[in-house]
Order: C-alpha cells, then sequence, then structure tokens
C-alpha cells in the first residue's frame, strides 16, 4: 500500500476536513452540478491519505483515461489512515450515484459490507492496493513484489560482500503488505552466514522516527552495511540519519517507493536502489477496466460479480542512479504532479 507518504499516521480518527469535504461533495452535486451531474457518467475515487503524492498519481492516471471518456472524475478521502473517515467518505460518496468506484481500502474487512452493496446496486468497485477478507470486489490491480525479496537480498550481498550487518525499518507491524517487501529478503539472507539481520523496527511513515532508529542503528552497530526501509517517509529518515551520523558511504540504503526525497538521495548516492511501485498505471488500468464492464452492461445495471482474475499484478521497477532520469522511469515516479506522466500511454 503505497499509501505511506504521510510524516505523522493518525490513527482512527475521523477529522472534521472528512465529514467536510464528504458534505460539500453531496451539496456540490445536488446544487448547481446537478444539470451535469445528470448527462455526465460520474467514477469516484476514494482513498487513505489522500494528499499523499505516493497516491497521488493513481488519481492522475484513472483522470487520463476517464476524462477522455467524457467522464467526471473525483478523488478525495482522509488524509492519513483513518478507517472511520475513509468508510465514512464512501458512504458520502455513494450518495451521488457513481457509475464506478475506484477505492484503497485501509481494512481488510471494514468496507466489505458497502462494497457488497454497491456491486449489487451494478456499480463496478476496483481497488489499487489495499486487502479484502473475503474478496468482494470486482477487482484489485496490486504491486507485484514477488520479486524483491531475490532484488533486496542480491543488493545486500552486492553491497556487503556477503559479510555485515543489515537493518529493517518497516512501517508497522501486522501489515501485511508491508511485509512483503522485507520478509522475503529476510529469509533469503538468514542463509548467509556472514549477514546478520537485526530485529524489525518502526517507524510509521514517520521520516522523523524512522530517522532516529536509524541513528541508533548505526551507532550501536559499527558493522552496518545496510538500512532496507520499506516505504518512502522510513527510507527518507534513514538518508536523514546517513548524512547525519556522518556514514555515507559506509551505510547504503535500499529503498521501496519512489517521492522526490528518494529520488534526490539515490542521485546524491545515499540510498544505492529503490523499488518502485507504479500508482499512475494502476489508475490507468482501474479507469480503463470500469468503462470496459461499463461499455458491455451499461451503467448501474445488473449486479457486478467478483472479477476474473480479481487480482491483478501491476509491474514494479528497479530505479538506481543509472536509470532514475529516463524517460522509462516516469510512470513509477511519486509524483503529485500530473504533468509528470504527460503524454504517457501506457
Amino acid at each position: 500500500m503505497n499509501w505511506k507518504q504521510s510524516s505523522v499516521i493518525k490513527f482512527g480518527v475521523i477529522g472534521v476536513c472528512v465529514v467536510v469535504a464528504a458534505a460539500f461533495a453531496v451539496a456540490h452535486a445536488g446544487g448547481a452540478t446537478s444539470r451535469q451531474a445528470a448527462s455526465q457518467p460520474y467514477v469516484a475515487g476514494v482513498s487513505p491519505f489522500s494528499n499523499d503524492p505516493t497516491l497521488l498519481p493513481t488519481s492522475c492516471g484513472a483522470a487520463s483515461v476517464l476524462k477522455k471518456a467524457g467522464y467526471k472524475w473525483t478523488w478525495g478521502g482522509p488524509t492519513g489512515a483513518d478507517v472511520p473517515g475513509e468508510l465514512s467518505f464512501l458512504n458520502s460518496i455513494s450518495l451521488l450515484k457513481p457509475a464506478g468506484v475506484i477505492l484503497l481500502p485501509l481494512s481488510p474487512t471494514a468496507f466489505n459490507q458497502k462494497i457488497t452493496s454497491l456491486m449489487g446496486q451494478g456499480v463496478p468497485i476496483d481497488m489499487t492496493d489495499g486487502n479484502l477478507s473475503p474478496f468482494v470486489a470486482h477487482r484489485s490491480y496490486q504491486s507485484d513484489f514477488s520479486t524483491s525479496g531475490k532484488l533486496v537480498t542480491q543488493g545486500v550481498l552486492r553491497i556487503t560482500g556477503g559479510q555485515g550487518t543489515v537493518g529493517v525499518i518497516g512501517l508497522a507491524p501486522g501489515l501485511a503488505q508491508d511485509y512483503s517487501r522485507f520478509n522475503p529478503a529476510i529469509k533469503l539472507l538468514k542463509s548467509h552466514p556472514g549477514i546478520k539481520v537485526l530485529p524489525v523496527q518502526y517507524a510509521a511513515a514517520n521520516n522523523v522516527k524512522a530517522a532516529a532508529i536509524a541513528a541508533a542503528m548505526i551507532r550501536g552497530n559499527p558493522d552496518l552495511k545496510v538500512i532496507i526501509a520499506s516505504n518512502g517517509p522510513e527510507a527518507i529518515g534513514a538518508a536523514s540519519a546517513v548524512l547525519s551520523t556522518h556514514s555515507k558511504g559506509k551505510v547504503k540504503i535500499i529503498a521501496f517507493d519512489s517521492p522526490a526525497q528518494v529520488i534526490t538521495a539515490i542521485k546524491q548516492g545515499t540510498i544505492d536502489f529503490t523499488i518502485a511501485q507504479a500508482p499512475f498505471l494502476k489508475g490507468v488500468y482501474a479507469a480503463r477496466d470500469i468503462l470496459l464492464w461499463i461499455k458491455q452492461h451499461g451503467i448501474r445495471s445488473g449486479k457486478v460479480p467478483i472479477g476474473k482474475p480479481s487480482i491483478v499484478p501491476v509491474p514494479t521497477k528497479v530505479l538506481n542512479a543509472q536509470n532514475v532520469g529516463s524517460a522509462a522511469a516516469r510512470a513509477y515516479l511519486d509524483s503529485p504532479n500530473c504533468s509528470t506522466f504527460k503524454g504517457l500511454n501506457p
């Protein structure tokens, strides 16, 4: 999920901004734009961390497809890890009678009832990451981290020469998507006796906390050579700690995600490489899938089934100093500016 680029996660707080935004959306649709809403089909994007630069490209991708097709597109939700707030926003948006919804659910169970209800009303719900248990949406576009364990392990062995200590900074305990980024590498590294992996520590998408954790790792482990950071804020904090402890060149970072600060650190040599997701592509693919369903079945017509396949892997890409500035890297950047992706036609 890449839904992490917030300086501090705020759990369980709905927040005035979510309620106001949802109320405004309903009032806006019911007032001056009612005639437009009647003639222009509407697709909604609902996400936690809705102003997160690692997620905004999803909106850019969906918008690029839907606007060309004559659809209205909106994007919103809570600005943090706020399950009640996101569900409240989805409930309010559903009053606008959308033709489809692109959703990143932060909970595997809290959204199931609403998703099932909307799908029963003929509204395709496509996901861009997130997990459901059981899976009840139409389709989910998931970042493919199936090779991340091998890639990270190869990077660690190249940097360390097979000897040294490795630290790991994750998002939060119990998050399967976060574990999928570093646990495979930890298991593979256990077969290399010269490598010691420290216990995983968690920074909760707080770059300041990540910096403190990384600095303590560096000071407490003279043989530390690599820090694996599972998300953008963790990588940004670790990079700042490497600089503040004068450890550049001695300690390298292997990162995930590609916000601007991570790209800068790659160019500066603090981060060796990052495994970048493609949120822009997820938005494109989900929007195309919703349009295809509507073309075949009509708007809000009949029950929408779980898709076959229900999970579609979306490629990730290793970005390093050699390719980070290339045209091929653009679709994998976490940029809040849609102009970054102008001209891409995946």
